[in-house]
């Protein structure tokens, strides 16, 4: 059994850590004793979980599915999707353990300036030569119909002048390097290609997940939590996930509206949805569950556990040839 650094402060909470002792491999348990290393405001700091953040992430899943009873295995499903996605945030701590405490940002207090009007200048005193100067600039001055021939003809001058042509600069266009796409994704387009009504289910370490429309589909259907990942490509894929333990509930409700296609590992097994609702009449009939297993994919030196730990120890960077 791995011993897991997490302080318990009631019967419950001990219960959860003792199932998490039992339940989780040496990756999450290094995640949840060590905490993650992240990045806040150009700062390397150290995210750490513990188990009453975790009652808050549940107690806010039990209000979203609003219902006054919850099985133990839902719980214990919530507590190992809370310590294993980075995305659920914890406690921050700087690199000497300390808390991690944000620096506060000065608030700039902007100084308005006193507009204060210049005093009026004195009229200056005109002198006998200003007057006799005012005199010729008079006498001098165009009448209205010398100025408007002036113009007139200046405009024909301008008028004459043609501008010359812009040079247009072309500049060649680079192409943008093509993102390389995480096999499970790609495994999951191709399954989604061949079967585009079917809801696409893949085990990841120790839940279902289900990508795309089939996420966010589900996330409405199954009141989950939406999540994403980026599988390569730049940007995140919607994402949802379910315990694996928790399983056989899920695919339950699940199969009674959609056809599902479970990849397991090297098995893929499709199971037939319960119920089809008549478009015209709207009445719903019930079949029995169909379960059909297949394996189509090549046999492989590496054993299931461990290309699930090296995806986990990859971060999903891995190319299967």
């Amino acid at each position: 059994m791995i011993a897991l650094e997490l302080k318990t402060e009631n019967t419950s909470q001990e219960m959860v850590k003792a199932y998490l002792e039992a339940n989780v491999s040496e990756i999450l348990a290094l995640k949840i004793n060590n905490g993650v290393t992240v990045e806040r405001g150009g700062k390397t700091l150290i995210m750490k979980k513990d188990l009453n953040g975790f009652w808050h992430y549940a107690s806010e899943q039990a209000r979203k599915q609003q219902t006054a009873y919850i099985d133990d295995p839902t719980v214990y499903g919530w507590a190992i999707h809370y310590f294993e996605e980075d995305e659920i945030e914890g406690t921050l701590y700087n690199e000497d353990g300390t808390p991690y405490k944000p620096a506060p940002v000065p608030v700039k207090k902007s100084a308005i300036p006193t507009y204060t009007p210049p005093a009026p200048k004195p009229k200056p005193q005109l002198s006998i030569f200003d007057d006799m100067f005012k005199a010729n600039v008079t006498e001098n001055t165009p009448t209205m119909s010398e100025t408007d021939d002036e113009e007139t003809d200046t405009d024909d001058e301008e008028e004459q002048e043609l501008p010359e042509e812009e040079t247009k600069i072309e500049i060649p266009q680079t192409e943008q390097p093509k993102a390389q796409v995480s096999p499970v994704y790609g495994q999951y387009l191709e399954l989604k290609k061949q079967n585009p009504s079917a809801v696409i289910l893949m085990r990841l370490g120790d839940f279902y997940e289900a990508l795309e429309s089939d996420a966010e589909q589900l996330a409405d259907e199954l009141n989950l939590t939406l999540t994403g990942r980026d599988f390569g490509l730049g940007e995140r894929v919607p994402m949802i996930g379910f315990p694996y333990h928790a399983s056989d509930m899920y695919l339950k409700k699940i199969s009674e509206f959609h056809d599902i296609i479970v990849v397991d590992g090297k098995e893929t097994r499709t199971i037939k949805r319960t119920k089809t609702i008549d478009r015209e009449t709207g009445e719903v009939t019930e079949s029995e569950p169909e379960t059909e297993t297949e394996n189509p994919y090549p046999s492989s030196t590496f054993h299931k556990d461990t290309m699930i730990l090296l995806y986990d120890l990859l971060d999903g960077k891995m190319n299967l040839q």
